[in-house]
């Protein structure tokens, strides 16, 4: 696949990755455990900890993300004092990347 097709599916599916694991109870628990910059590659090789309808996703394009806990300091993200941010980029185009703002409280 070229890469401009790989930069357009990967920046299609990115929101919606970064939803989902912001969301989802288990990778909710994993990044909240992990230690600040600990990086979790998601792919066909570990699509078993994804909703199906990604796992179909991920099957059709090949697709491949990086799944981190940034530092604490959630105002340099543009979100609320608190929070804990989740960084999602594009395994392979590192520059296409996406946050989410997470409470603790809701794991």
């Amino acid at each position: 696949m070229n890469r401009r097709i790989k930069k357009k599916l990967h920046k299609k599916y990115l929101n919606d990755i970064l939803c989902d694991i912001s969301l989802d109870k288990f990778w909710r628990r994993r990044l909240f455990e992990s230690e600040v910059g600990e990086t979790f590659l998601i792919s066909r090789k570990t699509i078993d900890e994804l909703p199906f309808y990604l796992q179909n996703i991920f099957k059709k394009n090949n697709l491949k993300y990086l799944v981190r806990v940034l530092d604490d300091d959630s105002q340099k993200y543009g979100f609320d004092e608190g929070l804990i941010i989740f960084e999602v980029s594009a395994a392979d185009i590192r520059s296409l990347k996406a946050y989410s703002g997470n409470s603790y409280t809701h794991f």
